[in-house]
């Protein structure tokens, strides 16, 4: 006799968010979407879908950067397949998708990876993704003159940016 698992629905890719008061909206569905795509199995576009059907656009947006995040450790390292995954998502989606993932390298180890993703961005995007990176560099555990080699590798205006702050911070 194995347990019930009344937390999760095969027919509601929504539950248990929508069981949840407001307090829990925030962090179900900055999760929902892993389990969206695994409903869907692993389709981008079809949990994209989801995630855009909800209704709510705060909750579209959390879904949204959940999403990002399951496709994170699906490219394998392999920046291009970053690009080539968010590439599945609709224009006002794709973008942020990619700067998701320069965070979630940054954030794991991939310091130089997050950077790189952000010089491939268009300029209006890089600005944001720059900006991503700059607070983690900042609140990152490493050493101040680490820190400041990270603010060297950004480009132009960037690195000049992530200076000053560190020079506030220090």
């Amino acid at each position: 006799n194995s347990p019930k698992k009344n937390w999760l629905r095969d027919d509601d890719p929504y539950f248990p968010c929508t069981a949840f008061g407001d307090k829990y909206q925030r962090g179900c569905w900055l999760n929902q979407a892993a389990r969206i795509f695994q409903m869907y199995q692993g389709d981008i576009k079809k949990t994209a879908q989801a995630c855009e059907s909800i209704g709510n656009n705060l909750y579209v947006e959390w879904c949204f950067d959940n999403l990002a995040r399951q496709l994170h450790p699906l490219a394998e390292n392999n920046l291009d397949r970053v690009f080539e995954m968010c590439a599945q998502l609709e224009d006002k989606w794709r973008e942020g998708c990619i700067i998701v993932n320069a965070g979630a390298y940054y954030s794991v180890g991939g310091r130089q990876e997050g950077i790189t993703i952000c010089k491939r961005l268009t300029d209006g995007a890089k600005s944001f993704c720059y900006e991503r990176i700059i607070g983690q560099i900042m609140n990152d555990t490493i050493t101040g003159d680490i820190k400041k080699e990270m603010c060297n590798l950004l480009e132009t205006p960037f690195s000049a940016r992530c200076t000053s702050i560190l020079g506030q911070v220090i």
